[in-house]
């Protein structure tokens, strides 16, 4: 499968609490599509990158009590503003479609993202991917390999306290281990619906 040339660049947004399988997920649809103009950026290994080159430095005791919601909104805010939207900018240079895994939590983050794209005039698709918690916490567990291990837990403690539900137009995929239905092939519906792939 191919994607369409609809005239118009494309960020697909996957959303969702730590450990619902955000890049996984984005690396299992790049297998089904290997189109050279789609393009996975990986926000774990990103953030990796810019901790081990010393431009920024990882404080193990952010997520302690007492935690401020807005507080935190507006340093990723910043963050995302420093370090993403340029790399993203510098990224569609090349590529037609892009997909970020993000938490996407925050009403402020949302709005970031979203009106950076329609500046750009790049056409966002937000795919929210859901699993239970208890399956979170068992895959959290299992997965020691993870660049945040250590902090995943405790972050997806305090995202569930601040999140804020996602109100503009989304689609929801179940990534459970559990769901008869194959998370990728929905993905793949998702993209036949907005017209963005030949069917």
């Amino acid at each position: 499968m191919k994607f369409k040339n609809i005239g118009q660049k494309i960020l697909i947004f996957f959303a969702g609490f730590p450990g619902v399988g955000k890049s996984y997920l984005s690396k299992r649809l790049y297998d089904k599509m290997p189109d050279p103009s789609f393009f996975i950026f990986k926000d774990n290994e990103f953030t990796t990158e810019l901790f081990r080159s010393g431009k920024e430095k990882r404080n193990p005791d952010f997520f302690k009590p007492p935690f401020d919601h807005e507080a935190f909104e507006t340093i990723r805010c910043n963050w995302f503003t420093k370090y993403y939207l340029p790399a993203l900018e510098n990224l569609f240079n090349d590529f037609e479609v892009i997909t970020i895994d993000i938490n996407f939590d925050r009403i402020g983050i949302r709005k970031l993202f979203l009106n950076w794209c329609n500046k750009n005039r790049i056409k966002p698709i937000i795919i929210e991917i859901r699993v239970p918690e208890k399956e979170i916490k068992q895959r959290m567990t299992r997965d020691s390999t993870h660049p945040s291990a250590a902090e995943r837990p405790t972050a997806l403690e305090r995202m569930k306290e601040g999140w804020q539900e996602i109100m503009e137009k989304h689609y929801v995929v179940n990534n459970s281990q559990y769901s008869l239905a194959d998370p990728v092939e929905k993905l793949i519906d998702i993209l036949k619906k907005e017209k963005l792939i030949w069917h």
